[in-house]
């Protein structure tokens, strides 16, 4: 996953929560700010507009998303 801060791809996941959408909090190998990540069906039209939204702000910091 790509950190939100620097853009930088490796991070290390600090802890898990499971639940209806699981929550990891992780930490970027580069500049060790700590950010939290949701997993949650990709199905669900509102995470389908979150996951665009994301590539095209990815796609203005340098970052290639695929």
């Amino acid at each position: 996953m790509f950190c939100p801060y620097c853009g930088f791809e490796k991070t290390k996941v600090l802890n898990t929560m499971k639940g209806l959408q699981n929550k990891r909090y992780r930490v970027c190998d580069k500049c060790k700010r700590s950010f939290v990540s949701i997993e949650a069906l990709f199905c669900d039209p509102y995470w389908q507009e979150y996951a665009k939204a994301t590539k095209e702000l990815g796609d203005l910091k340098g970052i290639k998303n695929e």
